[in-house]
This record gives structure tokens, C-alpha cells and sequence, in this order.
């Protein structure tokens, strides 16, 4: 599948109302599988379900081709010592849908970057709009890094001996219920206790 997108760091807190506005309410983890293995593993728990996806992407920067395929959550146990040695991000994701454009506002809490907001679109001739013109948020506090590769989330995953004191205890818009799942399904990764090399 084709995905155009453009991204943009957030410099300020984003207005819990925005927040609200979003259709879906996301918790992710997602691993870049060590070299040669380009696969990404995602597991994003919403209200009602978990969900498994490895991706394969090229491309870099505006248009990027990705292959996506759903698989069974039983492959987060038979990988998981791979998963331990392999770079993550943990972030929420609010999804907004408008026209033939999605917005996605991600709150990185592993590694700390703060906000980082996307408009994508896969058809072609969509032309995708400025954030400011997406969200009412002011826009002087965005900075564009679509072209910049320091901020794909590969390039920004870091290492994690645990999750001991990484997940916040409370996120805006997400339930207990999320947070609580999502702790659990880490666990057999990476236990309670330590912390993270960078």
C-alpha cells in the first residue's frame, strides 16, 4: 500500500480537548527487528481489542511503500526474546479521520520527544493540508521533519531492559482498562524491574 504523509513535531502540550476529538485512542509498542530482519512488530491495544501487525516499509520521507499483515498475538510469545534485544518506541496514538485524510497525533513516552503529528493520506492525488489547517492548533508551534530521517521512529527506538516506571500511569484519553493490558502483554518481554540504555 502507498502512504504519503507528512510529519511534524508538536512544540507544546496539545489541549486535552483535541485530544478527545480523536476517533480511536491508541496504546502502541513497536520493535525494529535487528539487521538483516527489516520487519517492524507492532501490538496496539484499543478499548476492545489487541492487535498484531508486522510491516515491511522502503521509501523514505513524503511517499513511502508498506506491506502490512495481521498476525496472531501468539507470535509476541515465540518472539519475545527477540523483541527483548530489539529497539521500541511506546507512544499513544489518537486517530482522526476527515475527508480522504487521517490525522494521527502520537505522545511519545519511550523515548520522551513529546508530540509528533501526521497527515497521510494513500491516494495519490489527494493533496494532504498543513496540521494547522487539520487541527486548531497554533502554527508556530509545529516544526516539519517529513525529509528528516532522524525522526523516523526507527531511527528514534531505543533499547529497554524492563518497563519498570516507562508507561505513565495515567494518559490522556486512554482507559485504565488499555494501560493495564498493555503492561500485561509486555510483561513476559521484559519483567518489572530495570531501566533503559539508549
Amino acid at each position: 500500500m502507498l502512504e504519503i504523509e507528512r510529519k511534524f513535531l508538536f512544540k507544546t502540550k496539545i489541549p486535552e480537548e483535541v485530544i478527545e476529538e480523536a476517533t480511536r485512542h491508541l496504546l502502541i509498542v513497536q520493535w525494529y527487528l535487528n539487521p538483516p530482519d527489516r520487519r517492524r512488530i507492532r501490538i496496539s491495544v484499543d478499548e476492545s481489542d489487541i492487535y498484531v501487525v508486522q510491516t515491511l516499509k522502503s521509501g523514505s520521507g513524503l511517499i513511502r511503500e508498506e506491506i502490512e499483515k495481521r498476525v496472531d498475538l501468539s507470535l509476541i510469545i515465540q518472539m519475545r526474546k527477540e523483541l527483548r534485544v530489539s529497539r521500541a518506541v511506546m507512544k499513544s496514538r489518537h486517530v482522526y479521520k476527515r475527508n480522504e485524510i487521517e490525522g494521527v497525533v502520537d505522545w511519545y513516552f519511550l523515548p520522551r520527544i513529546g508530540y509528533v503529528l501526521e497527515v497521510e493520506t494513500s491516494d495519490p492525488e489527494t493533496v494532504l493540508p498543513d496540521p494547522w489547517n487539520y487541527w486548531p492548533l497554533p502554527r508556530d508551534s509545529f516544526e516539519e521533519v517529513t525529509e528528516n530521517r532522524s525522526y523516523t521512529a526507527r531511527s528514534i527506538s531505543v533499547s529497554i531492559n524492563s518497563i519498570a516506571g516507562i508507561i505513565p500511569e495515567r494518559i490522556e484519553s486512554i482507559s485504565d482498562h488499555q494501560i493495564s493490558e498493555f503492561r500485561r502483554l509486555l510483561q513476559p518481554i521484559y519483567g518489572d524491574s530495570g531501566g533503559i540504555d539508549s
